[in-house]
């Protein structure tokens, strides 16, 4: 299961991965990130009926996007890996876009 976390974007939020069922939460306006993101990570983890220990690998956006709120995603997802000693990594925001389009349009992609 990944847990990915995005408090860079001025509407953050995470989301779950796990057998290409995805569950996802916002985190409303920026000033709301650092007080919601584990509160919203824990009801993922419900909605998916998964425990902390299922999670086998966490990744952030890194940006572009609010300074503060890069570093909140940053320490959130060094926290959340390190408890869980898990692996952790970081996306730029534009290379997650990138992702999301092609996921979406398969048919797009050079064979």
């Amino acid at each position: 299961m990944i847990l990915a976390l995005d408090t860079a974007a001025p509407e953050g939020g995470v989301a779950l991965l796990h057998d290409s069922k995805i569950v996802s939460a916002d985190l409303g306006p920026l000033g709301k990130h650092a007080e919601l993101v584990v509160t919203r990570v824990e009801e993922l983890l419900q909605q998916m009926n998964s425990q902390p220990k299922d999670v086998s690998s966490v990744v952030v956006n890194v940006g572009p996007g609010s300074f503060t709120g890069i570093r909140i995603g940053i320490a959130a997802a060094l926290g959340f890996a390190e408890s869980l000693e898990v692996p952790a990594g970081g996306l730029g925001g534009l290379s997650i876009q990138a992702w999301a389009w092609m996921l979406a349009h398969p048919e797009s992609l050079p064979n």
